[in-house]
């Protein structure tokens, strides 16, 4: 549910909000989805492979039917190393 606009888009709740602990690891995939152009322009990278690298990763709710999707920042941002190494990003190695 998107409580405001950015850029010319709904931002979603939880970009946001935190959760209770500010500590959750888990960002909704239109949360993800709604960063992919500023993850593409940082990491010198395409918005298709990062979407694609979104989607491998989105886990599914539980059982199919439990909870929400969701996303883990910390596997999305290692996907993303992997998939598109330093050497890589804004054509300079790290």
């Amino acid at each position: 549910m998107a409580v405001t606009e950015f850029g010319g888009g709904p931002v979603p709740a939880d970009a946001v909000t935190t959760s209770g602990s500010g500590l959750d690891p888990h960002i909704t995939p239109a949360n993800a989805a709604f960063q992919v152009a500023r993850v593409a322009e940082a990491r010198g990278a395409d918005a298709a492979t990062v979407t694609q690298v979104l989607n491998s990763v989105t886990e599914a709710p539980l059982l199919g039917i439990f909870g929400e999707s969701r996303v883990n920042v910390l596997r999305l941002n290692l996907a993303l190393d992997r998939a598109l190494p330093p050497e890589e990003q804004n054509g300079t190695a790290n």
